[in-house]
C-alpha cells in the first residue's frame, strides 16, 4: 500500500504477468502487456492482481489487470467453485491501460475463463455489447496470463 498523487493505491509484485487485446467498436485493437503481480489459489476461487490498483478515484490510472473467477467472498450464487483447471463462464476482468482509458467485463454472458497448468496459467475472452444510451461502443477482449 502506498499513496500516488495523493491517492490510494496497491502495488503488486510477483512474476505474474498478462497479454491482453482490448478492441473497441471498430477501431483497430490495441494489444497492452502487464507485468509485476501475483495469483492466488484458494480453494474456491482464483484471482490474478497485476499492476498497480487504484483505491479510490482517479482520471488517469496507472497500468493495472485484474481477474477474479470462483466462489469468492464477493461470489453470487450463480459463481462456480473453481478448484481446478477448466473453462469457467463468468467472473471479472478489469483493466486499466495506464493511458487513460479502463474496461471491465463480468458475468456469463461476457467472459470465459480458462485454466490450466495447475491454474497457474491460463486465457480469456469476453465481449460487452455497446450502449446507444451511453455512447459506448462494443468492447472485444482476448488475452492470457501466467502466474
Amino acid at each position: 500500500m502506498t499513496t500516488l498523487n495523493g491517492i490510494s493505491v496497491r502495488v503488486f509484485c510477483g512474476s505474474a504477468k498478462a497479454t491482453v487485446h482490448v478492441k473497441v467498436g471498430s477501431k483497430a485493437p490495441k494489444t497492452y502487456t502487464f507485468k509485476n503481480g501475483q495469483c492466488d489459489r484458494l480453494p474456491k476461487y482464483f484471482d490474478a492482481n497485476i499492476g498497480t490498483v487504484v483505491l479510490g478515484f482517479s482520471k488517469k490510472e496507472p497500468p493495472y489487470f485484474g481477474l477474479l473467477m470462483g466462489k469468492s467472498p464477493a461470489a453470487t450464487s450463480r459463481d462456480p467453485v473453481v478448484a481446478k483447471d477448466g473453462t469457467y463462464k463468468g467472473g471479472l476482468i478489469t483493466i486499466a491501460t495506464g493511458t487513460g482509458a479502463s474496461y471491465d467485463l463480468h458475468g456469463a454472458d461476457q467472459l470465459t475463463i480458462t485454466l490450466k497448468k495447475g491454474r497457474h496459467a491460463g486465457s480469456f475472452v469476453g465481449k460487452k455489447p455497446g450502449s446507444t444510451l451511453f455512447n459506448q461502443p462494443p468492447l472485444s477482449v482476448t488475452g492470457s496470463f501466467t502466474c
